[in-house]
């Protein structure tokens, strides 16, 4: 993450901010829960150290507005950007979701976007939200983090913007990218960092660790967010391991070979990968495997043979015992799950969210 001058803490800065989040069908809900949550506790915490209105205002939006079905089959309701103006915002964020695959061609969004002389402050994005904004033209000759499965999509359609691999969130200027899902939090807590210091943000941090244990991660902590389930901290070594272990998941793959990618014996790899992320090597490599597998069942019609070959795994029998072991559905129960509209959505009303409506 990217490392910010420190900041004091004053009536001053603690001025109302508005945050607008801009959502789509199959939007991540458990990324808004844990935006709106860091956004909740901050507000919280400046209301008990300042006397006057202060804080955060929090938004959610969408081209149309009205009710948008997430990934869980929870509705949530939505404000129409035709109904708000861009300069209305401090910041804006785009939410992680599928939706994003039609909405960076949505023509309204995208002007909405671009609409001269009334940018907000700062722009976010969320794995697939940086579409979204290489579409409103917002990311060209930018430094931009992004999934590791979208990186060839985003180098085709959009070659002006500068892909990075190292990080999983980035800040050019004023926009803010996160190379993954589940970075809800993350993103969050780098926008208050931004506005009010990195010790106001820990403060948060530390309140969330306490309040969400039960709820969306053992702990959400910057100095141990995970990244396909390694620490954000890492050193160079392992860090390069595990881009080689991203780039070549289709290949076969043995434990020397991604040893002596970075001058390491196989059993120190070992060790150090483990007590640097949190996994093996083979555990690692099964669960990007996996990841992948699961965005070609969404988002093709390829039969599972080959999307088990694509995906460095020997047979479609043997994507289908992982899957039925890590997920425990068949590869095609989750493809049928994934097409299939929702049944009896549950109904979420955004004070659920702690939302506070601007």
């Amino acid at each position: 993450m990217h490392s910010y001058q420190s900041k004091e803490l004053s009536e001053e800065s603690s001025s109302i901010k508005h945050v607008g989040v801009i959502v789509s069908d199959g939007v991540i809900l458990a990324d808004l829960a844990e935006i709106a949550e860091v956004f909740f506790v901050a507000d919280k915490m400046l209301s008990s150290m300042f006397s006057r209105s202060n804080g955060y205002h929090f938004s959610l939006l969408s081209v149309m507005g009205g009710m948008i079905t997430t990934s869980s089959s929870v509705q949530i309701g939505t404000l129409a950007l035709k109904h708000v103006a861009i300069s209305a915002f401090d910041s804006i964020i785009i939410a992680d979701g599928r939706g994003n695959f039609a909405d960076y061609k949505n023509q309204q969004l995208l002007q909405w976007l671009r609409t001269p002389t009334s940018d907000p402050r700062r722009i976010a994005a969320l794995c697939t939200g940086v579409f979204v904004l290489a579409g409103a033209g917002l990311l060209d000759h930018r430094k931009v983090a992004t999934h590791w499965a979208l990186r060839d999509k985003l180098h085709r359609e959009f070659p002006k913007i500068d892909i990075q691999s190292s990080d999983i969130i980035i800040q050019d200027e004023n926009v803010f990218t996160s190379g993954d899902s589940g970075t809800g939090a993350e993103i969050a807590l780098s926008l208050i960092e931004d506005d009010l210091g990195g010790s106001f943000a820990n403060r948060i941090e530390q309140s969330l660790t306490v309040r969400q244990h039960h709820q969306f991660k053992p702990a959400i902590s910057r100095d141990n967010a995970f990244k396909t389930g390694e620490k954000r901290h890492r050193s160079d070594r392992i860090q390069k391991s595990l881009l080689w272990l991203e780039e070549h998941m289709a290949s076969p793959i043995n434990l020397a070979d991604a040893a002596d990618h970075v001058a390491m014996s196989e059993r120190n790899f070992q060790r150090e990968f483990k007590r640097e992320t949190g996994q093996t090597p083979h555990s690692f490599l099964t669960r990007i495997r996996l990841e992948a597998a699961c965005l070609y069942l969404k988002e093709s019609d390829l039969p599972i043979e080959k999307i088990a070959r694509r995906c460095g795994l020997v047979s479609g029998e043997h994507l289908s015992r992982l899957f039925r072991k890590h997920h425990g559905i068949s590869p095609g129960e989750y493809r049928r799950k994934e097409d299939s509209p929702p049944a009896s959505p549950i109904i979420l009303s955004t004070a659920h969210l702690h939302i506070h409506q601007s």
